[in-house]
């Protein structure tokens, strides 16, 4: 596992102290200079690193930033630093548990949030939306254009749902006993072919011993801050091949968990889009 930071800066702070550390970047048009990818095993990383506390000192100081400061105790830019874990492929194999994610397309239907929240879902709370569940189909504007070799993704709003072709979820998914969901055509309701909805209905109870969470104001429930810098939370139980965490996470999602054998067969079907996390052997101490 290897830490990768995509650095996103103010110019204005940012060139004064990249000058002092005899490093320079340029700027984009929107006044931001873009580091795209710093991995922490680079040679650089020890500068860059020491840069980045400096630069969220002077962030915080800076007059433009009282407002930000005053009323929610910032202290650091928050877009300037996103830090995310990269793992090997021997690392991914030998997790006996992977959460599962897929690239990003669109959005569901009706294109408005609450909306969409009002029409799919009975939700406990209103306000961090803990304890949903679906009760109506998911609807889209329009079939899928499936790329060559695509065959899953997930939609804006509903990270903790999975979208599959027709052709990936028969060889991939229905021989573990797995079932789908219809996906709808919104203006017309009719049942698109060549897509369907993973019917993930099982659950268990994940490590979350060293997370942080906030408390929601309405109904008292927990909602827990993934770590992109580190493995994904560990699973309690085993119900199945592909199952969600008991728990909410930030925002508004559960973890969608598959074994080690469902992760495999997946990237050996050929089909693309599936990016998984590894979790690691025990809980953590």
């Amino acid at each position: 596992m290897v830490i990768h930071h995509r650095l996103h800066l103010d110019a204005e702070i940012a060139d004064p102290i990249l000058e002092s550390f005899g490093l320079s970047f340029p700027a984009n048009p929107n006044g931001r200079i873009l580091i795209p990818d710093v991995s922490e095993d680079d040679p650089s990383w020890p500068r860059i690193a020491m840069f980045l506390n400096e630069y969220h000192c002077a962030w915080a100081a800076h007059p433009a930033n009282a407002s930000v400061v005053a009323r929610y105790g910032s202290t650091k830019d928050s877009l300037a630093d996103f830090a995310l874990a990269k793992f090997s492929g021997a690392e991914r194999k030998n997790a006996p548990f992977l959460a599962l994610t897929a690239s990003l397309r669109g959005f569901p239907q009706p294109q408005d949030v609450l909306e969409f929240y009002k029409m799919t879902y009975r939700t406990a709370c209103p306000s961090c939306r803990s304890g949903s569940e679906q009760v109506l189909p998911i609807h889209l504007s329009a079939e899928p254009k499936w790329a060559a070799s695509r065959g899953i993704f997930q939609l804006n709003w509903v990270e903790d749902e999975l979208l599959v072709k027709k052709e990936m979820f028969d060889e991939v998914f229905r021989p573990f006993g797995i079932p789908s969901r219809p996906v709808l055509d919104y203006k017309s309701g009719a049942v698109f072919r060549d897509v369907v909805q993973l019917d993930i209905s099982l659950k268990s109870d994940v490590d979350l011993s060293k997370a942080t969470y906030d408390i929601c104001q309405l109904c008292g429930a927990r909602t827990y801050n993934r770590d992109g810098r580190d493995y994904a939370p560990l699973p309690l139980g085993s119900p199945g091949p592909i199952f969600k965490s008991n728990q909410w996470f930030n925002p508004f999602h559960s973890i969608v968990y598959v074994t080690q054998e469902l992760c495999r067969s997946i990237g050996e079907s050929g089909f693309r889009g599936a990016y998984s996390i590894p979790c690691p052997a025990q809980p953590v101490a």
